[in-house]
């Protein structure tokens, strides 16, 4: 699962030596369906806000991803499928449909061309020029969990969002824990990730990989995020 926190390129210029690019490792996804429920905490209440769900299958050339953001009353937030190349995990198109509008890009390791459309139906075309190398920004968490994950690890990921353009996210991975999902407890890695916003945890399965849990700090509020039947 992908939040929304921005990092902007220029605020942050990793070294080399840290950072993670597309085609760096030989990294595998493995296909089905995972299901998160982000809940909102306040005031000693927790009340669920968004379920997400993403979906991974095998495509000729790679992996096709479909992510959906849906609210309690089963309203699609946003819609987004994205190709990536099998082994690098380069993007080689990525879609979205939301209230808004909607957009299709794709990549050919050195530009991103494509169009948005906005609610009114006016289309607008996209080609800029982009660094080589960088993962889709909303598949960085899939890639942070194949990292060779181990205390004290410290890897940044250079990645591309197709609304704000070439993002870094930091993560670290702090220890591991025993953290109770869904009634089961399980052993994870604890991973703090930096987006460039509020302070962001998850805990990942060390036997599969999964994400088990996200917490983030909100000043008063607190956002949760549980795999729904993580086992």
């Amino acid at each position: 699962m992908i939040l929304p926190l921005a990092l902007a390129l220029a605020t942050l210029v990793p070294t080399p030596a840290d950072t993670v690019t597309a085609g760096t490792l030989s990294l595998a996804l493995t296909a089905g369906a995972d299901t998160v429920d982000n809940y909102v905490v306040a005031g000693g209440e927790r009340r669920l806000a968004i379920t997400y769900i993403q979906t991974v299958s095998e495509a000729d050339d790679g992996y096709l991803i479909v992510q959906e953001n849906i609210r309690t009353g089963g309203q699609v937030v946003s819609l987004d499928s994205i190709l990536v190349a099998r082994r690098s995990l380069a993007t080689v198109w990525h879609g979205d449909v939301t209230p808004v509008g909607s957009r299709h890009v794709a990549f050919d390791g050195r530009r991103v061309r494509g169009t948005v459309v906005d609610s009114l139906g006016e289309a607008t075309p996209v080609d800029e020029a982009i660094p080589s190398g960088l993962f889709d920004y909303s598949i960085a968490m899939m890639v942070a969990n194949l990292l060779p994950l181990e205390e004290g690890y410290e890897a940044t990921l250079a990645t591309y969002d197709i609304h704000r353009g070439p993002q870094f996210v930091h993560v670290n991975v702090s220890g591991t824990e025993e953290v109770t999902v869904g009634g089961a407890r399980f052993d994870a890695w604890r991973m703090d990730v930096d987006f460039g916003g509020p302070p962001v945890t998850r805990w990942v399965d060390r036997a599969t990989r999964r994400e088990l849990r996200v917490e983030v700090e909100l000043g008063e509020r607190r956002m949760v995020s549980e795999a729904r039947h993580p086992g």
